[in-house]
């Protein structure tokens, strides 16, 4: 019996100390989790961030945090291009009439069909042409070539800010840019005045002035004068003429207002006006129209080279082959413009040692002849319907004296001598507009009725 009891004593001890060896697992095994994944600083996520922290690249003194870089930064607006004058060439320019599109305008500022409906592509990134309205202000500017260069308009708009802005449109290679100009046009009007010494542009340029400003003085004189053979030492002009700036900044010259031309023929004045009905243009003191139905020369003027004897382009009365015209010798590279708004019926090399040839049909039965050219305006098609003044093309080649003009004009199937020619003016303001045209023009009559000064008196650069 004690036996027994002996076998069966130890038995509870051992079970004690089981336990106690299960505790301790316990507390080893409970330590390690919290060690290793709950204790701050030793836990493996955050050594695992720490590791990737020090292997990430360490940002700039100064940079943003990430939460900042993830914030959409504010808009900036863009700094306002500065303004350059347009490009250099004959400026045009005005407000759009009740009736204008912008088709219509820029097809009188000398666009190609073609021409226009890429300008007007090209404005519709900013602006539909649809909106324009009357009143609405334009500049243009042509090359030598009386071709459209560049274009601005300016609606009345305004940016965010509150300022006027405009929209140009510019021939960048072959293509057409349109860009915004901020700022609004101030136009000034100045008073400039001057006196021919040896040619036109020597005396343009008396005070400052860009040669623009006798293409200006050209323009308007243009029916009446031919600025080749007509001025002489001594000559007076004087314009008032609108200069316009943007930003501080010389723009470009923009209408001439009124004009003044005095010498050996008399004193002529024009004044611009625009009709209550009708396109806008230049008109003598009484009312009568500037322009008339033929220029009095094929040959644009231009700067006459160093050395040149302005004698040889006295025209010299010719006939070739029952074909009576009249030959004009002038530099080469000198313009030739067509004397009357048309349509081009032949242009290119003709038969009989004529050379590059150009003939235009005008209303009426005319038809004006251009031969021996040294090359043809770029562009010019058969077809073509041309304004007067617009240029065909150009005298001789560079470097050696070209072969003079041949011009020529028929009649029906008659040739006549264009010397004989008396173009008739274009039709005078009706009666019903003589009292709102005085009233229009008085301020201009009275500011060439003051005595001019001496010189030149505008700065107007370029």
């Amino acid at each position: 019996m004690r036996s027994f009891e002996n076998r069966r004593g130890p038995a509870p001890l051992a079970a004690a100390s089981g336990l106690g060896l299960l505790a301790v697992f316990a507390v080893l095994i409970a330590f390690n989790v919290y060690f290793f994944f709950y204790r701050r600083g030793t836990s493996l996520p955050q050594l695992q961030a720490a590791v990737r922290q020090d292997a990430s690249p360490k940002p700039r003194a100064g940079a943003p945090s990430a939460a900042a870089a993830k914030r959409p930064l504010p808009a900036r607006r863009p700094p306002d291009p500065v303004v350059e004058p347009l490009p250099e060439g004959t400026t045009g320019g005005g407000e759009f009439g009740p009736a204008d599109t912008l088709e219509a305008v820029l097809r009188r500022e000398g666009a190609s069909p073609r021409t226009a409906t890429e300008v007007i592509a090209a404005l519709r990134k900013y602006v539909d042409p649809r909106t324009l309205r009357q009143g609405q202000r334009y500049l243009a500017r042509r090359d030598s070539e009386e071709r459209l260069r560049a274009f601005e308009y300016r609606p009345i708009d305004k940016d965010k800010a509150g300022a006027a802005v405009g929209y140009r449109v510019e021939r960048r290679g072959e293509t057409w840019r349109a860009f915004r100009v901020p700022g609004p046009i101030e136009t000034a009007v100045v008073d400039v005045a001057g006196t021919i010494t040896t040619n036109l542009y020597d005396a343009a340029l008396q005070g400052g002035e860009g040669p623009a400003l006798a293409s200006l003085l050209v323009d308007v004189f243009a029916w009446d004068l031919n600025f080749y053979l007509d001025p002489r030492p001594g000559d007076r002009f004087r314009l008032r003429v609108e200069k316009h700036s943007v930003q501080g900044r010389f723009h470009q010259l923009g209408r001439v207002l009124a004009a003044e031309y005095v010498g050996r023929g008399g004193t002529y004045r024009v004044f611009y006006y625009r009709p209550q009905h009708g396109e806008p243009g230049y008109y003598t003191q009484t009312g009568e129209a500037v322009a008339r139905s033929l220029l009095g020369t094929p040959l644009k003027y231009a700067r006459l080279p160093q050395g040149f004897d302005p004698r040889r382009l006295l025209p010299v009365a010719h006939s070739e082959d029952a074909r009576p015209g009249v030959d004009y010798a002038a530099p080469a590279g000198t313009p030739v413009w067509a004397i009357a708004g048309g349509k081009v019926s032949f242009r290119g090399a003709a038969a009989g040692g004529a050379g590059q040839t150009v003939v235009i049909t005008h209303p009426g039965g005319m038809e004006s002849v251009y031969t021996h050219l040294g090359r043809l305006a770029r562009g010019l098609e058969v077809g073509d319907t041309v304004r007067p003044r617009q240029v065909i093309g150009y005298l001789g080649a560079g470097g050696q004296p070209p072969p003079p003009l041949h011009f020529a004009v028929k009649l029906g199937d008659h040739f006549v001598d264009p010397v004989r020619l008396r173009p008739a003016r274009s039709a005078p303001l009706p009666p019903s507009e003589r009292e709102r045209f005085a009233q229009a023009i008085a301020a201009q009559v009275t500011a060439l009725d003051r005595s001019p000064p001496e010189h030149a008196t505008a700065e107007i650069h370029e």
